[in-house]
Order: structure tokens, then sequence, then C-alpha cells
């Protein structure tokens, strides 16, 4: 599947423009500021339903003079089109999956994947384990449809847990009853993030290792840890822990445990890179961490997710990017590629070029 054409409405800077794409390499070039990362985003909220920033609003994703963004897109899957339309507002978002409004969102985002490679995305190894968390909890529901109605349900119940802790503090009021019967929901889902979690790992990090040995000439001595202070295999055990930790919550007014707060160690040779690592181990671990997850959605869908590379290519020395690039051009897939300069690419084989400036693309 790839997407073959795009109109975009007033998303952004890019106030409208229609383009039909390459099956292959789709190259964005332009100065800064021009909308190329703008396109990009409007493919990838296509697939997502989301920013690429997660605390932009959906009056951010609108042009600053108009009402409403609308993106409409079609898919081609061998013989057959996929019609999307999406209407933004600073309200709310509407799907229109072939002429249907009534859309099961699991089912789609599960159907439509992308994978967003940005600068940002570089440094995620030194930032804080939330990145990290959405990284993964990203990663997995590309592979399991159900991880994502079980992180639905859990950020559910941690906000109503967290309302009641509130509640238990600034009105010294006693919901012990209410906040146990929560607790049954919140270890079931605790358990069943924590399972799909491990489960992915299991098959994740002998990719990650290879992808590191190939790009560091097994330099390294890789592996990926999940932190965590509890035992979730135990449910009893976690709901003691819960029990033991609730007057603590109730001072703090917040859930102290559970796998919203837990994280990923990137270790190699018994350091954690994050703290110990050069600026350049960081964005090779970094840029293998993304790779790895590409084989691994292929290696469970036969598929390969839609690729946008965000200016990627200026933040790589020439090793990785030739490692970068030399994968690319392996896999069966389509790429779209932002850069200021088309000297910073290779010459890549199968290749449509878009210059944008001020929004508008030739």
């Amino acid at each position: 599947m790839f997407l073959e054409k795009i109109q975009i409405s007033n998303f952004r800077n890019i106030t409208n423009t229609k383009l039909t794409f390459n099956s292959k390499f789709n190259i964005i070039h332009g100065d800064n500021g021009n909308g190329k990362t703008n396109l990009l985003e409007a493919i990838y909220y296509t697939t997502s339903l989301k920013p690429i920033k997660k605390k932009n609003k959906l009056t951010h994703l609108i042009n600053d003079k108009a009402q409403h963004s609308i993106l409409n897109s079609t898919f081609k899957n061998n013989s057959y089109r996929e019609e999307i339309k999406i209407i933004i507002t600073p309200q709310k978002k509407a799907l229109i999956y072939n002429n249907n409004t009534n859309t099961d969102i699991k089912s789609y985002l599960h159907k439509f994947q992308a994978v967003l490679f940005t600068p940002d995305d570089l440094m995620i190894i030194k930032g804080e384990p939330e990145m990290r968390r959405e990284l993964f909890n990203k990663a997995i529901f590309h592979s399991n449809q159900f991880y994502y109605s079980y992180i639905r349900d859990y950020n559910r119940i941690l906000k109503s847990r967290n309302k009641i802790l509130k509640e238990m503090h600034e009105n010294k009021t006693n919901n012990s009853e209410l906040l146990n019967a929560l607790n049954q929901q919140f270890a079931n889902l605790s358990l069943k993030i924590y399972e799909e979690r491990i489960n992915y790992l299991i098959d994740y990090i002998p990719i990650l290792i290879k992808i590191i040995n190939n790009l560091s000439n097994k330099e390294y001595l890789p592996y990926l840890v999940y932190k965590t202070d509890f035992n979730y295999k135990d449910r009893e055990q976690f709901l003691l822990k819960l029990k033991n930790k609730q007057y603590l919550e109730i001072r703090q007014k917040r859930t102290l445990i559970g796998p919203h707060l837990d994280d990923y160690k990137i270790m190699t040779n018994d350091k954690e890179i994050r703290f110990f690592g050069s600026q350049g181990e960081i964005r090779l671990f970094a840029l293998a961490i993304k790779i790895s997850q590409i084989v691994y959605i292929y290696e469970k869908t036969n598929q390969y997710p839609i690729l946008l590379l965000d200016d990627i290519s200026s933040e790589l020395d020439e090793k990785r990017k030739d490692f970068l690039f030399n994968f690319l051009k392996t896999i069966d897939t389509q790429i779209f590629i932002t850069t200021t300069s088309l000297s910073n690419l290779p010459k890549l084989e199968s290749s449509s070029f878009y210059h944008v400036k001020n929004g508008d693309f030739s």
C-alpha cells in the first residue's frame, strides 16, 4: 500500500495543494520554514490521527486565516484504492474513510502505518522516560492493534484514579471503596500492558542488536532493559503495592506506580547510553531503534510502513548516512524525505522531487 495522492487545504501554512506521489522515493526540498515538515505532518496525521508533536492542539494544525483544514488522501493497495478525508476544526476532527463516517479507529490506525524520523528522534535517548514510552507504545501498536485499547483504557482509569486521590486529599473524603474497585481494573490493565511490552521486546531486541552491530561494525555490546520497580506478573502483589502506597498517593494526589512510569534503558558495555554515550553514539543508537522498528513491523505483518524522514540526513555522519540509504534502497516501501539541499542526499532511483516555498509546491 502506498499514498498515491493528497489534497491539502489550510493545513498549517499549506493553503491549497494537490500532489501525486511516487511509490518509492519522494524528495521534498526547500529552505527551512517553508512547509516541508508540514507536508510530512499532513501525511503522518492521516495515518495516525495525531500531530507530530504531542502537545500541539487542533488549532495549531489550521491555517491562521481559515476556520478548518481538510486532508483528502488516496492510498493504492494492489488493484483497489482507499479514500480518506479528514476535517479538522478547533473543537474536533472528523474521519471519513471510504465514504463511511463510522470507522473503527483501532482497525484504521493498524491498517495505515507510517514511521516518522525527525532530528528530535535522534535525541530521544537523552529525553525523559515519557518520550521512550510513547515511542515504544506506537511501535507495539503497529504490530498489535489490541494494545491501542489497553493504553486507551489504562489512561482513562489512571485519570479517574488520580481524580479520586485528589478529592480524598482536598476534601478529606473517604472514597476507599471506589478506589479499590478502580484498583482491580488498574491492576488488570497494568498486567496486560506489561505483558505486551515484554512480548514485543523478546522479538525486537535481537533485531536491534543486529542493526547496531551493522551500523558500528560490532563495536558495542548493546541491549535493552525494561525498567520497572514492580512485578506485574503477580497481580495480588501489585494490588498490595497499590494499597501500601495509598497514603502517599493521597498526599501527592497522583498514582505512583504503574506502566505509565516505567522506562526503557538502552545499554552498551554495561552502561546506560543516555548518561555515558557521546553525541555520535546517541545518534547511532537512536537511528538503530527506528530502523529496528521498521524491520520488526515487516517481520510481523509482511509489509513495511510508509517512511517519513524529516531532514534526517543533516544529523548523520557519512558512515551512518550511507548505511541508512543503503537500507532504504533494499526495502519495498514508499519513502518521503525532506532536505534543505539535494546535495545532502545520494542518488536515488525511482524518485520524484517537490520544491516548496511559502507552502506552495512545484
